[in-house]
């Protein structure tokens, strides 16, 4: 039977998710709280990560371990560090890499030491429906979802959908400096947050399908802080609720 386990670090997307959720029963394993029950008719377990790779990282082992998800979805906000990615567009990564990792010269820079692994892949499957259900909600319904003068305030016009590579770090991206060098060491790479690519070495041993997406929130540079607020009530609810609900509704077709 399919039980899916959805994390995202911010406590506002999981409450919205959580808003619409038939809760079954409600459960604390390692200071963290999982909620188990059904959204859409499929069996889930929703949890708050907390931010970064070692928070990320226990809270998918937790999910993995003691509530038998079958499949894993990660999902929140991330800054845009391809100079085609804007804010308010949405990414789906196909793969992930720990940009901080560097055990050189003994390891490969970037490579997971005895993994032999730099780039974490995403489960196709599950990525290629995720992407159908972005691409239809940005082409057909994000007018009737998103306040589309509180997207304009935000520099929001035509958001756009983008599948590519995601970078994660226990680092926040905020200065052009910072910026520049990730873009120099992985020019393909289209978004950079904090826990993808710690959720995926967790996954991989135990070969459970993840995906993942992120709405864009800044691009990564000195502006990354400016409008953070009103991003996360305006955009990334809304957007979180909608397209979790609706890649649900896709998988319980499948």
């Amino acid at each position: 039977m399919i039980r899916v386990g959805i994390i995202a670090p911010m406590a506002e997307e999981i409450e919205t998710i959580l808003d619409h959720m038939t809760i079954e029963d409600v459960s604390t394993r390692g200071a963290r709280t999982f909620y188990t029950g059904s959204i859409e008719c499929v069996p889930c377990v929703v949890v708050l990560s907390g931010i970064g790779k070692v928070a990320s990282a226990v809270t998918a082992a937790i999910l993995i371990e003691v509530f038998q998800i079958t499949e894993l979805i990660v999902t929140g906000v991330a800054g845009g560090v391809h100079d085609t990615v804007h804010i308010g567009d949405v990414v789906i990564a196909t793969g992930a890499i720990q940009h901080d990792m560097d055990c050189s010269p003994l390891f490969p820079q970037y490579e997971i030491p005895l993994v032999h692994t730099t780039t974490f892949t995403t489960d196709k499957v599950r990525t290629d429906l995720v992407a159908e259900v972005v691409k239809t909600f940005i082409t057909e319904h994000w007018k009737e979802v998103i306040d589309t003068n509180a997207a304009a305030a935000l520099g929001i016009i035509r958001p756009t959908v983008h599948k590519g590579l995601l970078l994660s770090g226990d680092q926040f991206i905020g200065s052009p400096e910072q910026l520049a060098a990730l873009q120099k060491a992985f020019p393909e790479a289209l978004m950079v947050e904090m826990e993808g690519a710690a959720v995926a070495q967790v996954c991989l041993p135990y070969q459970l399908p993840l995906y993942m997406f992120r709405s864009i929130s800044d691009k990564a540079n000195a502006q990354a802080h400016v409008d953070f607020t009103a991003y996360i009530e305006t955009i990334s609810r809304p957007y979180t609720w909608y397209l979790i609900q609706h890649i649900l509704q896709a998988i319980s077709k499948v």
